[in-house]
């Protein structure tokens, strides 16, 4: 069956299905003749006007529930014939689908042809589950290798922090040497400026000296001149002494001679 052709039937089948519905309920509301059962009853005392009144009445109502049965019975012809078509529909297209069943299982495989893709199918389940296996076993392995990794990475990680703080530690000493070495270093260049210093005070000095030295054995030779000075001066002025004491004595003999 089309999609448009078992719309249209549901569509056809809930119309009907409320048009009963309607025909049921309207003709359950049918008014009860209530005179028929007093006309019935000889003994019971009736009103003749006012019984034929619900008669009219009654009948009036009846008149109205045979129009609207009509009408349904109108409807349900309708709803027949849409049916009908609808069958119709069904059975060609029951027609069609026998026709595209046969001709779907004139072109099927042979059932030895289902059994070599069943057994094709097999062989490569197997290899496939024989994959998977060699797959998990792998897996398996770089799981456990990455696990060793880890734990190699954490350790790694723990002696590069200690690497690092040694590294820290190893720099504020270098640092703190390198300064020394600067102050140091000052220290070297100050003293060597002030060895420049005393070296050219040296040699000023050593010369200086040299010319002490000089004048020193230029002054010690003249004290040697002079020593030998006085010494012969001093032998001179002996003999002088001596000769005048010579002469003072002769001339005190010659006075006294007289």
């Amino acid at each position: 069956m089309s999609p448009a052709a078992t719309t249209d039937w549901k569509k056809s089948a809930k119309f009907t299905e409320q048009s009963v519905e309607q025909g049921s309920s309207r003709v359950s509301v049918l008014p009860e003749i209530k005179g028929v059962d007093s006309l019935r009853d000889v003994s019971y005392n009736v009103d003749l006007e006012r019984s034929v009144e619900e008669m009219a009445h009654i009948i009036s109502n009846m008149e109205t529930q045979l129009e609207r049965v009509l009408l349904l019975n109108s409807v349900l012809e309708t709803d027949l014939n849409a049916s009908k078509e609808i069958i119709a529909n069904i059975l060609s297209e029951k027609e069609q689908l026998a026709k595209k069943i046969v001709r779907m299982e004139a072109e099927m495989p042979s059932k030895r042809e289902f059994q070599m893709e069943i057994d094709q199918l097999i062989d490569e389940r197997t290899a496939v589950q024989n994959k998977v296996h060699e797959l998990n076993a792998r897996y398996a392995k770089l799981q456990e290798s990455l696990d060793e990794s880890r734990s190699k990475i954490a350790r790694l990680e723990t002696e590069k922090e200690d690497a690092v703080s040694e590294i820290n530690f190893l720099e504020a000493r270098q640092n703190a040497t390198r300064q020394q070495h600067n102050n140091l270093q000052e220290r070297i260049d100050q003293l060597k400026e002030e060895k420049v210093g005393y070296q050219r005070k040296i040699i000023v000095l050593q010369e200086e000296c040299q010319k002490v030295m000089e004048d020193k054995y230029s002054l010690i030779k003249e004290l040697q001149e002079a020593r030998e000075e006085i010494a012969d001066l001093r032998a001179a002025f002996t003999d002088n002494k001596v000769r005048v004491r010579k002469d003072y004595y002769a001339s005190a003999d010659l006075l006294r001679k007289r």
